[in-house]
């Protein structure tokens, strides 16, 4: 979930991973709205992100990979995807 005070920091954000949320709530919009892939409703992905880890995003397929295991399976679930295209 995010607020309206944090749309600043989309700027600076590759990408966004929300446990909640669907294509129509507010961190879905705004990653549209900055062009940045954007995968919502994990239930539990951010939960298994670090602190700096380096994540691979696939927003169309709605999937997210931590770069140091490729081969991994994805975090979770398949989530709903919210793509700026």
């Amino acid at each position: 979930m995010t607020l309206p005070p944090w749309t600043p920091l989309f700027s600076t954000a590759s990408a966004v991973v929300a446990d909640t949320g669907g294509i129509l709530s507010h961190c879905a919009i705004v990653a549209r709205e900055n062009r940045i892939p954007c995968v919502v409703g994990t239930m539990k992905g951010t939960s298994l992100i670090k602190d700096g880890q380096t994540i691979t995003v696939e927003e169309g397929k709605g999937i997210v990979k931590s770069r140091k295991y490729q081969n991994q399976p994805p975090m979770g679930t398949p989530a709903r995807v919210s793509t700026y295209r």
